[in-house]
């Protein structure tokens, strides 16, 4: 992915949280397995994202 980014890219790390947030809780409503790891070029670096769920503390498994 070279030149502009996309016109409906994140401009703030609050709207890339919610897309983030879109994207991963409907993937898995959708049964995709999102718990993982995937690396990616944008064309000039390298990006690794990690998703896993985080349980929290107060909470007996």
């Amino acid at each position: 992915m070279t030149g502009d980014p996309p016109t409906d890219a994140p401009t703030t790390e609050a709207e890339f949280r919610a897309a983030m947030r879109r994207l991963v809780a409907g993937a898995a409503a959708n049964g995709v397995d999102v718990e993982n790891g995937w690396g990616f070029t944008d064309g000039e670096r390298t990006w690794g994202v990690e998703v896993y769920e985080v349980v929290p503390e107060d909470t007996e498994e």
